[in-house]
């Protein structure tokens, strides 16, 4: 009966823990939340231009399509702490915690940019991908084919 009693007042105890946590715990949880969204480029662009404000605790996550073997460029204005990670379809990060990457893509599919921040911040994100046929080489420099 000893043995009945304890477990009942043990079970009592671990209600009354959970129901006075779990208001903490579904306000922690609803601020860390993730905004996604579609970065599509209009008819004969390369680049897109995205203007948003983020809250803290809150990431949005764009994504895009490329191609492997296609020039990204991502520039993320800030006056804030915000900065993204770039994620490849299948190999992951590419690079994080960033406000700006250009390189090959390493494969064909959907890349994810996920940008974070730990206040309040307004940004704009500038993502442009073309051809690297779109591309050439002046004295090491890339630039703009104007063939």
């Amino acid at each position: 009966m000893k043995k009945r009693a304890l477990i009942v007042v043990c079970l009592s105890i671990l209600c009354v823990l959970t129901e006075t946590l779990s208001p903490f715990s579904v306000a922690v949880n609803a601020r860390d939340k993730t905004v996604a969204k579609t970065i599509r480029f209009a008819k004969g662009r390369t680049s897109a231009i995205v203007k948003d404000t983020i809250q803290e605790g809150t990431r949005h996550e764009y994504r895009l399509s490329a191609r492997a073997g296609q020039e990204m460029i991502l520039h993320l204005a800030t006056r804030g702490n915000a900065s993204f990670t770039l994620y490849a379809p299948r190999e992951g990060v590419l690079e994080g915690g960033v406000k700006e990457w250009a390189g090959p893509t390493p494969e064909t599919g959907e890349y994810r940019i996920l940008i974070e921040t730990d206040e309040p911040a307004g940004y704009t994100l500038e993502v442009t991908i073309r051809n690297v046929s779109d591309v050439r080489i002046i004295n090491g420099e890339g630039g703009r084919n104007n063939a």
